[in-house]
């Protein structure tokens, strides 16, 4: 069941930005990286299907931050993709690559159609995580 919705856009995009955070500067090879791992992917995933369902709600800080942590994780990220050469210092690992993929792309679609729009809105550092995380 996805509760998402109990949630503010804030505190959806404030959470994965925590998480993408602190994954980042996790050590390699640590005793429960797998559990971490299942737990972000999860918490991305309800964040995803947020952002699709309504990003309207969502302010241009919220949207850059969330897009930010995808990236910074590798969400969606597999190895049909190819060498990330942006990207080769971390990716969560999933049980669903495809999906976690497809899942990712269908909301950065979301995003940059409602984005175009809104880009007055956006402030120079939003932009740039914005621009950074479509590129990665």
């Amino acid at each position: 069941m996805f509760f998402g919705n109990a949630f503010k856009p804030q505190e959806l995009a404030n959470t994965g930005w925590a998480l993408a955070t602190l994954h980042s500067k996790r050590g390699e090879g640590t005793s429960t990286e797998a559990d971490e791992d299942d737990g972000i992917v999860r918490i991305l995933r309800w964040i995803a299907k947020d952002i699709m369902q309504r990003v309207d709600s969502y302010k241009p800080q919220e949207i850059s931050n969330s897009v930010w942590a995808f990236s910074t994780v590798g969400f969606g990220y597999d190895e049909s993709c190819g060498t990330n050469v942006h990207n080769d210092y971390v990716h969560v690992a999933t049980d669903d690559p495809v999906g976690d993929k497809k899942l990712v792309y269908e909301t950065l679609e979301v995003i940059a159609e409602n984005a175009l729009s809104r880009l007055h809105n956006f402030k120079a550092q939003e932009l740039n995580n914005l621009a950074w995380g479509f590129t990665r």
